[in-house]
C-alpha cells in the first residue's frame, strides 16, 4: 500500500492509540471528553467507524480538523511517520500543530478556494478561446481538444459550455456539437444539477417554435441521446413528461424518443408500456404528414426494441415480460395505422409506414390469434413492388416478417408463400432497373428465410423456374439455389440432393451466363461443410467437361472466364470436407491421362496426393485401386507414361511438373511394387532439381535425359516383358492426344524408344518398329524426328533388330509394282520419297550414335554407312535414271550423317586401329558440295575431315580440301555486316554461331594437318602460304577487330600463329603495323586463353622483325614492357609461361644481346643473417624472378591479386647485394572490358587480378650478377634495373624529387635507341640504384662506347654522406 492510501501508523512510547471522531483513544480505553472535561462513552456504528478510517487515510492535512489540537500535542506522535502522508515541510507541520483549529481551517479553506478559482478561470479562458476560433474546418479538432480538457475538468467545461449556450445564440449548433463530444467522456460523475440543466435547456430549445432552426433542434436531440448513455432515467423521465396528454408533443420530441429507442433498446423496455400508452392517446391527434412520419418512426423503433428484447431477454436484470404483454399494447396502434394511413399519397409517409409495418408485423406474428390479420397485409406489401419506389424497404419489412416465421417455425399460407417467392424472384432477375448491392443482399436473405420455413416448397418453385427458357430467369434461380446451399441451414442440409437434382437440369444449357452460374453453384456446393448424399461427383465431372469445352474456344472472352473458374473450383477442393474422400476417390484418376485436362493437372495432382495419403492412413488395402470396379480407371502404365510426359515440361501450366512427380511417388504402390524403394529416393531428387532451377535456367536436354534414365531404370527393376510391352502401347496411344510439334510429343517418341530398348519381347519390338516406319508421315518434320528417336533409342539394346528393320523397309521402297507406278510418280512430284530416304539416312547415323560401342565398328561400314550411301544415290535417281541432285536438304543430311558417324567411331575404344573405307568417298561428296556452293559457311563436316580416322589423306587431297575451304570461307563479308543484314535477332545469333563454328573447323583442320607432317617444307608445299599471304593476312587480321566474339578472335589468332611461322618480315608487308597494334590490344583481356595466344603471336613477331620494322617494333616493345612484367605472374600458369617466353624474345629490342642466365632464373638462397623480408625477396616466380603479393598482408592465392585502392607507380626496396625488388602499384580500371581493347592504350590489369585488399604489388626479385647483368649490342654492360621503359610508365609524379636531382642518366650505348630520359625515369633509376648494394658514381659515366672498359663499382660499404642526405636509401 502506498503512502497516500495507507492509514497513519499512530504509535507512541507508552501505548497504541486509535482514532475516534473526537480525538485519540488509547487501546482498550474510553474516548476523551469533547468539552469541559466531561467524559462518557457512546457506541459508534460500523458506517461511522468506516467513515472515520477513510478520513485518516487522506493525505491532505486539512483532514486533521476532526481532532483536538491540544490532545494531539499531549501525545508523543511520531511526526516523521505523519510526514510520509502529509508530504509537508517540518517547520510548517510544527507551526500547524500549535495554532488554533479554527484558524488553520480558515486558512486552508481560503487557499483551496483561491486555487479552485484560478483553475476554473484558466479552463474557462481556454475553452472560450477555442470556441472563438471554431469553424467548419477545425470543428472536429477543437471539439476533440475541449473533450481532452474535460477528461479531468468535466464539470467546469460543461458549466462553461452551458453558459455559452445561453449567451451565444449564433453558435449554439457548434456548442451542442462540442458538448456532445464532451459528454462522450463522461462516466457518470457529472453533478446532478448540471445534468438537469442540460436536459432542461435542450428540451426547451426543441420545443421552441420561434427563432429556433431545425438544425439546432437536431443538435439538442443528439446531445440528449448522448447524455442518456449515463443518465438514461433522467432523460427518459423528462421525455415522458413532455409526452403527457392532453397536448400533442413537438415533432423533435418524437424524433428524440425514436433515437433513444434505437440506441438503448433494452433500457427502454421498463418504460415501454407507459410509452405505448402515450402513443395510443396521441394517435388520434396526429394530423400532419411530418408528425405522422415521426409517429411511424417511433412505432418502428418500439417494435424493433421489443423484438430485440424477446431474443435477448436474458441480458436484462428486470423481470421478464412476455410477447403477449407487448402485443396487447401494439395491436391498437397497428390497427389504426393499417386502417387509416395506408391510403396516403405522400411518398415519405408511405415509406415510413412500410418501414414501421415490418417490425410490428413480426412482433404481432408471435401471437397466433393475430396471424391471420398479419397475413392479410402481406398482399398489400407485395403490391407495393409495382410502384417501384420503396422496393428496398418493402423487402426489408418482408425479411423481418420471414425471419420470425423461420425462427419460430410459423408456417405461411401456401398461397402467400408462392406469392412471396414469385415477387422476390421477379425482383432478383428483373432487368428494368439495376439492383443495388444492399437490395440484392436483402432479397437473398428473404429467400434463405423462406428455406427455413418450407425448404421443399422453395426448391420446387426454383426448379420450376429453371425450366423456363429464359436466360435471366435461370441465372437468378441458380444464384438463389447457390445462396441456399451456402447458408448451410439445418433445414436444407438434408435437401441438398433435391437442389443438385434441380441444377442438373441446366447442365446441357450452352449459354455462357448459365454455364457460369452453374459453376458458381458447384463451387459453393463443394466448399460447404458436407457433400454426403448429394450426388456431388456429377458436379465435379461437369467442371472437367466445362474445362475441356472451353479449351478449344479460348479466343472468346467468356470461355476464358469459364476455364479460369473451373481451375479455381479445383484449386478450392478441400479433401477434408465430410464425404469428399468418398466422392473423389478414385474417380478423380479418370482425368489424369486425357491430354485435354492438362491445364487442371496441378490442382488435380494435389487432390489425388492428399486422397492417397488419407487412404494410406486407413491401411494399404484401402489405398489400392480396384481396376475391375465400376469406375473406369487408367492403367498403371498409362499413369506412368502420362505423368512422365507432364514432367518433361515442368514449368508449363503454373509448374505442374513437380505436382506430377509427387503424385507419381504417392501412387508407387498402384504402379508396381518393385519401384517403391527406388522412387522414394529418386523422385525427391528430381523435384529438387526442378525447384532449384527456373524456366530460363533449366537445361532441357539434361532434364530429358534424367527422365528417360528414370524410366529405363524403373522398367529394368520391374523386369516384366508384358508390363514393358503394355507401356509401349500406352505411349503409342497417347501420341494422338498431343499437337505436333510439341515438347510433350517429342518426349513421347524418346520414351517409346526407351521402353522398346528395355522390352525383351523381340517380336513386339520388331512389329512396333515396322509399324512406325510404315505409318509415319515423312512430309511432316516432327514425325520424321519422332521415328528417328524411336529407332535410335531402341538400338541401344536391339542394334541388329533395328538395322534389320531399316534394311527391310528400305528394300521395300525399291520394289516397284505396276499398280503403284502412278502413286510413285506422285511421290516423286511431291518430294515424299526424297524426304523418306533422308529420314532413313538420318536414322542410320542416329543409330550409330546410340549403338553399343562394342558392336558399332563391326556394323558401321556395311550396315550403316553403306545403306546411307545407297539411299543417297537412290535419291539422285528418277525412275532409275541418275540426275543432278539440287536438293540442299539431302546434301545437308549426308553432311550430318558423316559428322555423327565419325564422332561415333572416335568414341569407340579401337578407333585408332580402325580403317574407315568410306572416308575418301564421303570426302569427295563434301568437296563437291563446297565447290558448288561458294562464298558460304564451312560446314561442320570439316570435323570429319580433320578427325584422326584412317586412312590418312595424301598431300594433294589435303591441299585440295584446304583450298576449297579457303575459297568458301574467306570471301565472306565481315561478321558485323552480316549480322546487321539479318532480319531478326535470332538470325543474327545463328549467323554468329555459324561464323564461329566455321573458324573452329578451319583451325582444327589446320591443326590436324600440321600434326601429321610438322615440317616447314611440308607446310610450305601444303598451304602455299606465300602465294596467298596477302589474302590470308587480310582475312585473319580483319577478324581481330571483332570485339563482340572472343571465339572468333581466338581462332583467328591461332590461325595467324600457324601462318606467321612460315613467313618472313618482307612477306607481311604493310599489315605489320595493324597486326602489332591489334595484338597489344589483347594483352590484358579477360579471357586467359586469348591472352596466352596473344603473347605467342607477339613473340612470333619479335622473331620475324629484322630491319624494316625494327624501329617501330622497338617502340611497341617499350610500350608493352610493364605489361610483360606484370604477366610474368599471371594467375593462369599457361599465360605466365607464354609471357616468359615472349619476354626473352623481346630482349634484343632493348639493345641487349642476351639475358644473363641468372637474371630471370631461379633465385639464390638467402644468406645467413638476412631478415625475413630480405630472404623472401628472392622467392619470386621460379625462372621468372617476379613476385606478386599484397602490401602489408600475406600473399594471396593464385588468381586473387588485387588492385583496389592502389595508386599508380613503382616503388623499390633494397633486399641484398645481389637482389632488387621493384614494386608496381596500379589503380583498377573503371572502364568496361569492351573499351579496354584499344590500339596504343596503356596496359590494363585483367579483371581476374582484382578483388583483394587495397592494392597489389608486383615485386621483381631477380638475383643480379655482381658486374652488370646484360650486354648491349655494342659491347657495353648496363644494369638491368636501369631499363628506361620502366621509368617511362611506372614512376608516379610524387616520386620526382631528390632522386631526380642525383643526375642519373641513360647509358651512352642505349641513348641512341630510346628517347631521352624523363624525370620519372631519373627518379626510378636513382631509387633502384640506391636500394641495391651496388654503387654507381654516375650512371652516365658508367656507360662507355663500344669496345670500352666496363665501369667499376665502389668497394662495398663505402657510401658518401651526400648520398644519405639526398635520401637515396629511402
Amino acid at each position: 500500500m502506498s503512502s497516500s492510501t495507507r492509514p497513519w501508523p499512530m504509535t507512541c512510547s507508552a501505548s497504541r492509540t486509535t482514532p475516534t471522531s473526537r480525538g485519540w483513544l488509547p487501546a482498550g480505553g474510553a474516548p476523551h471528553s469533547s468539552s469541559g472535561g466531561r467524559g462518557g462513552t457512546r457506541r459508534q456504528g460500523p458506517a461511522t467507524r468506516r467513515r472515520k478510517r477513510r478520513c485518516w487515510t487522506k493525505t491532505n492535512w486539512v483532514q486533521l480538523r476532526h481532532m483536538h489540537i491540544a490532545d494531539i500535542s499531549k501525545k508523543e506522535v511520531c511526526w516523521e511517520e505523519m510526514g510520509s502522508v502529509c508530504q509537508e515541510g517540518e517547520e510548517h507541520r510544527h507551526a500547524l500543530a500549535h495554532q488554533p483549529y479554527e484558524k488553520s481551517l480558515k486558512l486552508s479553506s481560503e487557499g483551496a478556494g483561491e486555487k479552485r478559482h484560478q483553475v476554473r478561470k484558466g479552463v474557462y479562458n481556454e475553452v472560450i478561446s477555442l470556441l472563438a476560433h471554431m469553424d467548419d474546418q477545425d470543428k472536429d479538432k477543437i471539439a476533440l481538444r475541449i473533450a481532452c480538457i474535460a477528461e479531468t475538468k468535466l464539470a467546469i467545461v460543461v458549466t462553461v459550455l452551458l453558459e455559452n449556450l445561453q449567451q451565444d445564440e449564433q453558435n449554439r449548433v457548434d456548442i451542442y456539437y462540442v458538448l456532445e463530444k464532451v459528454l462522450q467522456q463522461d462516466t457518470g460523475g457529472l453533478e446532478r444539477r448540471l445534468v438537469n440543466k442540460i436536459i432542461t435547456l435542450a428540451f426547451d430549445q426543441m420545443r421552441e417554435s420561434q427563432q429556433v432552426t431545425n438544425e439546432l433542434k437536431v443538435a439538442a436531440s443528439n446531445t440528449l441521446v448522448t447524455l442518456a448513455r449515463c443518465y438514461f432515467n433522467n432523460v427518459m423521465v423528462e421525455l415522458h413528461h413532455h409526452l403527457e396528454p392532453p397536448q400533442l408533443p413537438e415533432e423533435f420530441i418524437l424524433v428524440t424518443l425514436r433515437n433513444l429507442l434505437s440506441a438503448y433498446a433494452l433500457k427502454c423496455i421498463p418504460f415501454m408500456v407507459l410509452t405505448l400508452l402515450f402513443m395510443c392517446y396521441m394517435q388520434k391527434l396526429v394530423k400532419g404528414g411530418r408528425m405522422r412520419q415521426a409517429f411511424c418512426g417511433v412505432l418502428e423503433e418500439c417494435s424493433r426494441a421489443v423484438n430485440f428484447y424477446l431474443s435477448n431477454w436474458e441480458k436484462c436484470s428486470f423481470p421478464r415480460m412476455s410477447a403477449s404483454q407487448f402485443c396487447y399494447r401494439f395491436l391498437p396502434l397497428y390497427s389504426h395505422v393499417t386502417s387509416n394511413w395506408l391510403t396516403c399519397e405522400e411518398p415519405e409517409l408511405k415509406q415510413a409506414i412500410i418501414k414501421a409495418l415490418g417490425p410490428m408485423m413480426s412482433l404481432l406474428l408471435h401471437e397466433e390469434k393475430y396471424q391471420d390479420q398479419i397475413f392479410e397485409l402481406i398482399s398489400w406489401l407485395l403490391e407495393q413492388y409495382k410502384e417501384d419506389a420503396h422496393v428496398f424497404h418493402i423487402t426489408k419489412s418482408l425479411s423481418q416478417l420471414l425471419e420470425v416465421s423461420g425462427e419460430y417455425k410459423i408456417p405461411l399460407p401456401k398461397r402467400k408463400f408462392q406469392a412471396i417467392c414469385s415477387a422476390l424472384h421477379n425482383q432478383v432477375f428483373s432487368q428494368a432497373k439495376p439492383l443495388s448491392l444492399e437490395h440484392h443482399t436483402e432479397l437473398v436473405y428473404c429467400i434463405v428465410q423462406l428455406a427455413r420455413s418450407s425448404p421443399e416448397d422453395l426448391i420446387a418453385f426454383l426448379r420450376s423456374q429453371l425450366k423456363v427458357e429464359n436466360e435471366a430467369v435461370r441465372v437468378a434461380s441458380l444464384n438463389l439455389l447457390r445462396a441456399i446451399v451456402g447458408a448451410d441451414l439445418p433445414e436444407t442440409r438434408l435437401k441438398k440432393f433435391l437442389i443438385v437434382k434441380a441444377v442438373k437440369s441446366t447442365l446441357g444449357d450452352q449459354n455462357a451466363m448459365v454455364r457460369t452460374a452453374v459453376l458458381h453453384f458447384i463451387r459453393r456446393l463443394l466448399s460447404s461443410e458436407s457433400v454426403e448424399n448429394c450426388a456431388a461427383w456429377e458436379m465435379v465431372a461437369h467442371v472437367f467437361r466445362e474445362f475441356s469445352v472451353s479449351t478449344s474456344k479460348l479466343a472468346i472472352q467468356e470461355e476464358n472466364t469459364i476455364q479460369t473458374l473451373c481451375i479455381d473450383i479445383l484449386q478450392c477442393l478441400d479433401t477434408s470436407v465430410s464425404g469428399m474422400t468418398e466422392v473423389l476417390w478414385p474417380r478423380l484418376l479418370e482425368y489424369v491421362v486425357p491430354a485435354q485436362y492438362t491445364g487442371t493437372l496441378k490442382p488435380l495432382c494435389r487432390c489425388l496426393r492428399e486422397l492417397v495419403e488419407k487412404k494410406q492412413q486407413e491401411g494399404e488395402e484401402a489405398a489400392c485401386l480396384a481396376y475391375g470396379g465400376p469406375v473406369k480407371l487408367p492403367t498403371p502404365q498409362g499413369l506412368l507414361a502420362r505423368l512422365l510426359v507432364v514432367a518433361s515440361s515442368p514449368y508449363a501450366g503454373e509448374g505442374h511438373g513437380c505436382a506430377a512427380l509427387q503424385l507419381l511417388q504417392a501412387l508407387h504402390q498402384n504402379i508396381h511394387a518393385a519401384v517403391g524403394e527406388m522412387w522414394v529416393v529418386k523422385i525427391p531428387s528430381l523435384v529438387q532439381y526442378i525447384e532449384g532451377n527456373t524456366e530460363n535456367s533449366l537445361d532441357c536436354a539434361r532434364w530429358e535425359h534424367m527422365l528417360l534414365q528414370f524410366l529405363g531404370t524403373s522398367l529394368e527393376m520391374i523386369d516384366d516383358s508384358a508390363w514393358s510391352r503394355q507401356i509401349s502401347l500406352e505411349l503409342s496411344q497417347q501420341m494422338a492426344s498431343y499437337t505436333s510439334p510439341s515438347p510433350e510429343k517429342s518426349f513421347l517418341y524418346k520414351a517409346l524408344g526407351t521402353s522398346l530398348a528395355v522390352c525383351q519381347d523381340l517380336v513386339h519390338v520388331k512389329s512396333q518398329l515396322h509399324q512406325f516406319l510404315r505409318t509415319t508421315d515423312y512430309m511432316e518434320v516432327p514425325e520424321r524426328e519422332g521415328v528417328i528417336s524411336i529407332l535410335a533409342f531402341s538400338a541401344e539394346s536391339h542394334l541388329d533388330l533395328t538395322l534389320n528393320a531399316l534394311q527391310e523397309f528400305g528394300a521395300a521402297m525399291n520394289k516397284v509394282k505396276i499398280p503403284e507406278f502412278i502413286s510413285r510418280l506422285k511421290d516423286y512430284h511431291h518430294g515424299k520419297r526424297g524426304k523418306t530416304r533422308s529420314t532413313l539416312m538420318l536414322t542410320y547415323s542416329s543409330v550409330a550414335v546410340h549403338a553399343p560401342k562394342d558392336q558399332l565398328l563391326s556394323r558401321v561400314e556395311a550396315d550403316i554407312t553403306g545403306n546411307i550411301l545407297l539411299h543417297y544415290r537412290a535419291s539422285c535417281q528418277v525412275l532409275g535414271i541418275t540426275v543432278a541432285n539440287k536438293d540442299m536438304y539431302l546434301k545437308l543430311t549426308l553432311i550430318h550423317n558423316v559428322m555423327e558417324i565419325s564422332c561415333a567411331i572416335l568414341e569407340t575404344r579401337d578407333s585408332q586401329e580402325f580403317e574407315f573405307s568410306y572416308k575418301l568417298e564421303l570426302l569427295g561428296y563434301m568437296l563437291d558440295f563446297i565447290k558448288k556452293k561458294k562464298n558460304h559457311w564451312i560446314p561442320w563436316h570439316l570435323q570429319f575431315a580433320t578427325s584422326k580416322l584412317k586412312p590418312s589423306l595424301t598431300l594433294e587431297e589435303n591441299r585440295e580440301l584446304l583450298d576449297q575451304c579457303f575459297k568458301s570461307l574467306f570471301p565472306l563479308p565481315p561478321l558485323e555486316m552480316m549480322k546487321k543484314e539479318s532480319e531478326t535477332a535470332k538470325d543474327a545469333l545463328l549467323i554468329q554461331s555459324l561464323y564461329v563454328r566455321s573458324l573452329e573447323a578451319l583451325g582444327k583442320l589446320m591443326e590436324t594437318l600440321l600434326e601429321e607432317e610438322p615440317t616447314a617444307d611440308w607446310f610450305q608445299e601444303m598451304f602455299e602460304v606465300k602465294k596467298h599471304k596477302k589474302f590470308l593476312l587480310d582475312i585473319l587480321i580483319g577478324a581481330l577487330h571483332d570485339i563482340f566474339s572472343s571465339e572468333v578472335i581466338g581462332e583467328s589468332m591461332k590461325a595467324l600463329a600457324k601462318v606467321l611461322k612460315q613467313l618472313k618480315e618482307k612477306d607481311i608487308g604493310s599489315s605489320f603495323r595493324d597486326l602489332t597494334q591489334q595484338i597489344r590490344t589483347y594483352f590484358d583481356d579477360e579471357d586467359h586463353a586469348l591472352r596466352s595466344v596473344d603473347f605467342v603471336l607477339f613473340g612470333i613477331l619479335a622473331q620475324l622483325t629484322k630491319k624494316k620494322w625494327k624501329a617501330y617494333f622497338t617502340e611497341q616493345v617499350r610500350k608493352s614492357w610493364v605489361t610483360l612484367l606484370l604477366h610474368l605472374q599471371d594467375p593462369k600458369p599457361q599465360v605466365s609461361m607464354k609471357c616468359r617466353a615472349t619476354f626473352h624474345l623481346c630482349f634484343p629490342f632493348f639493345g641487349l644481346k642476351r639475358a644473363h642466365p641468372r637474371s630471370l632464373g631461379p633465385p639464390s638462397p638467402p644468406r645467413a643473417g638476412q631478415d625475413g623480408d630480405r630472404a623472401g625477396a628472392g622467392e619470386g616466380l621460379r625462372g621468372g624472378g617476379l613476385k606478386v603479393q599484397q602490401q602489408g598482408t600475406p600473399a594471396p592465392p593464385d588468381g586473387e591479386l588485387s588492385t583496389r585502392g592502389a595508386r599508380p607507380g613503382w616503388r623499390t626496396e633494397g633486399s641484398g647485394r645481389r637482389e632488387a625488388r621493384v614494386t608496381v602499384e596500379r589503380r583498377p580500371q573503371s572502364r568496361p572490358a569492351s573499351q579496354a581493347r584499344r590500339v596504343g592504350g596503356k596496359p590494363r590489369i585483367p579483371g581476374s587480378w582484382r578483388g583483394h585488399g587495397s592494392g597489389f604489388s608486383a615485386r621483381l626479385a631477380g638475383t643480379m650478377p655482381s658486374r652488370g647483368t646484360a650486354e648491349p649490342a655494342g659491347g657495353c654492360r648496363a644494369p638491368l634495373r636501369a631499363l628506361p621503359s620502366v621509368a617511362s610508365y611506372a614512376c608516379p609524379p610524387g616520386r620526382v624529387g631528390a632522386e631526380a636531382a642525383a643526375g642519373w642518366g641513360t647509358p651512352r650505348g642505349l641513348r641512341n635507341r630510346f628517347p631521352q630520359p624523363s624525370a620519372r625515369y631519373l627518379a626510378l633509376s636513382a631509387s633502384l640504384a640506391a636500394r641495391g648494394r651496388r654503387r654507381f658514381k654516375d650512371l652516365r659515366g658508367l656507360s662507355r662506347p663500344v669496345g670500352g672498359t666496363p665501369a667499376t663499382r665502389e668497394p662495398r660499404g663505402e657510401r658518401k654522406e651526400g648520398d644519405r642526405r639526398e635520401g637515396k636509401d629511402v
